[in-house]
């Protein structure tokens, strides 16, 4: 167990029964100590919702690529800023 700290997982999830066979990998892939990022399509979240993913992987859930959970982020660059220095920001709103 904790073969996956401190590795970050982008988890795509699109319309399909394999939504809720996502849902098992989410949970297992967290308990290895991955941090999960799951992003769903619209047609992913008709199959399960964006609710269980936020549960399952304890960060928010985005299904709209322009969608913001934390207005002050773009959610696009979510993963990419862990790479980024300390003092960048990303642009205001437009």
């Amino acid at each position: 167990m904790g073969e996956l700290i401190n590795k970050h997982i982008i988890l795509g999830v699109s319309g399909s029964i394999a939504a809720y066979k996502a849902c098992t990998l989410a949970s297992l892939l967290v308990k290895q100590g991955a941090e999960v990022h799951p992003v769903l399509t619209r047609g992913g979240a008709h199959f399960v919702t964006t609710e269980t993913f936020t549960a399952l992987c304890g960060r928010p859930a985005v299904i709209d690529e322009f969608e913001r959970p934390d207005p002050s982020e773009m959610s696009t660059l979510l993963c990419a800023k862990r790479r980024m220095p300390s003092s960048w920001r990303p642009p205001p709103p437009t």
